[in-house]
């Protein structure tokens, strides 16, 4: 599992991480983010997610955020690679 604390871009003081309230499943599978983690995290009408299911849950994550990710990965991957070659 991605532990996105240790991301650079994600900062513990601009986001209170926690339990923040609960949310129902509608009729129609749709699940409402409580608004003041909306207002946190300057989520509207449109925004997307990437959906990840987990054996404990599912997992919403912002697509840049992954894409920041993973392009800090193949950056260290590359290192020791090269290292390797050495």
């Amino acid at each position: 599992m991605i532990n996105m604390k240790n991301m650079k871009s994600i900062k513990q003081t601009e986001i209170d991480q926690g339990i923040i309230g609960i949310t129902t499943v509608g009729e129609r599978g749709q699940i409402v983010i409580p608004k003041n983690i909306r207002d946190q995290l300057k989520i509207k009408k449109g925004y997307q997610f990437m959906t990840i299911l987990h054996s404990d849950g599912l997992l919403l994550v912002n697509p840049s955020a992954v894409k920041k990710l993973s392009e800090r990965l193949l950056d260290e991957v590359n290192k020791v690679n090269k290292n390797l070659k050495k």
